[in-house]
């Protein structure tokens, strides 16, 4: 055995040793020496079958299946020993007795072990709900931002993510950052970063935590063996809360940047999309307004008036296309995902969206034959159940055409008061269904 083995033995010998004997470790890893030494050239194969055992304790395996393995080991070799010494010297008996004692207590503190672990396996398996402060996610999320960045600089301004431009005669960059990946992506991000951060807590504490998944306040929902309870646990999280950060380096973040690439497609093709589709809708509401005589459209308003039940058949609107110059202007002309934009255009239609314009988005709804998908629709029935608890629709005939759009009961005689309660309290439920989706990072 070459030194530097007999060193790494040394070593992870005495990890063993202080795990299973304790103070009387020292005695029995010099008595372990000295036959060592006796042994010889015939040592060799013994100690390389216990060099195995000792690094599987090197290596944070001390279970008991390591612990016999390498007292049986140990007891084999002893008694060969013993044989080939029958006539040593005192100090040599002396010598194979601590050895003996030692064997024995490890026996002992292997025996009490086992009895632990059956106590644990018997332990519940429990779930608990961790809250998350996610700023050091964010800061990760940031240097991977910049990373790509730093690559991938020419192919990030041909998607139009990044562009240079200049502020009081200085040179600045602009980027949008954050319409590089989908939610679905930053999701398997933060997954990620949970089982790491996960991990290097269990540790810490002692307690195997598992990641389940997130609530919709995005903590974690993990299960452990234990008899903690939710109070409890927590208490003990908070009492090893500190140095818990991770390291980018320590995560398996998987970035490719064809996949932002295909991304950015996907978002452009679904914004071009629903823009030419409330194009065609302008266009056809400006072609119906020249073909209709100005005293049929009067006498057609008055019957509105008069029935508050029916549904135009031409809704008057003015065209939704100002929301799309406003999100180009809002984001310096750079490009968006169709994420943030599909979280912009429901937050519009639930505080800003007027009626002329709700009303375009009901034809649009209906507009047959039609280019959106059902990615689109979806988008639209969301927006128009916003638009029913949107403070800016009084006009109850555009209310019935967006429930009866929705396949919303509709009520002839409308109760303004009850009604608007009523919608604000269903649009609430969904809402707090849908908290993850449409949420603000």
């Amino acid at each position: 055995m070459n030194p530097r083995d007999l060193e790494i033995l040394k070593e992870n010998l005495k990890t063993f040793l202080q795990v299973f004997i304790g103070k009387e470790s020292e005695t029995f890893f010099n008595s372990f020496m000295y036959f060592y030494q006796k042994l010889g050239d015939d040592s060799k194969i013994f100690f390389e079958r216990l060099l195995e055992e000792a690094d599987n304790i090197k290596n944070g395996n001390t279970t008991n299946i390591a612990g016999e393995n390498f007292i049986k080991l140990f007891e084999e070799e002893l008694k060969s020993l013993q044989k080939q010494e029958s006539s040593s010297s005192i100090e040599e008996q002396k010598t194979i007795k601590n050895l003996e004692i030692g064997i024995d207590q490890i026996k002992q503190n292997l025996s009490k072990q086992n009895t632990s672990n059956e106590i644990y396996d018997e332990k519940p398996l429990k779930i608990f709900r961790l809250p998350m402060d996610w700023k050091n996610f964010e800061f990760n999320m940031k240097l991977m931002s910049k990373d790509i960045l730093d690559k991938h600089t020419d192919e990030l301004k041909d998607m139009n993510l990044y562009k240079e431009g200049n502020l009081l005669g200085t040179p600045v960059g602009i980027f949008a950052k954050d319409n590089l990946f989908s939610e679905n992506k930053i999701k398997e991000f933060q997954k990620e970063y949970a089982k790491t951060y996960l991990e290097k807590l269990s540790k810490k504490i002692g307690i195997e935590l598992e990641f389940l998944d997130f609530n919709a306040n995005n903590d974690i929902i993990l299960q452990s063996q234990s008899t903690l309870n939710q109070a409890d646990f927590l208490e003990l999280i908070r009492a090893n809360s500190k140095d818990n950060n991770i390291e980018i380096k320590n995560l398996n973040w998987n970035v490719n940047i064809d996949e932002i690439k295909e991304f950015q497609k996907e978002s452009k093709e679904f914004i071009d999309v629903f823009e030419n589709e409330i194009k065609e809708v302008q266009a056809l509401k400006n072609s119906n307004e020249k073909n209709i005589p100005e005293a049929k459209l009067e006498k057609q308003n008055n019957d509105l008036k008069k029935d508050s039940s029916q549904i135009p058949e031409t809704p008057q609107y003015s065209s939704l296309l100002d929301f799309f110059e406003k999100k180009r202007i809002e984001n310096q002309n750079l490009s968006i995902s169709k994420d943030e934009f599909k979280k912009d255009f429901l937050h519009y239609c639930k505080t800003s969206m007027s009626e002329e314009e709700m009303k375009t988005l009901v034809s649009l709804y209906n507009k047959t034959p039609t280019k959106l998908t059902k990615e689109h629709k979806e988008m639209i029935e969301k927006g128009m159940r916003y638009n029913l608890i949107n403070n800016n629709l009084l006009d109850k005939n555009l209310e019935v055409s967006i429930k009866t759009a929705l396949s919303m009961p509709v009520s002839k005689k409308i109760n303004v008061d009850e009604n608007a309660k009523g919608n604000k309290q269903q649009i609430q439920i969904e809402e707090k269904n849908q908290t993850l989706s449409i949420r603000k990072r």
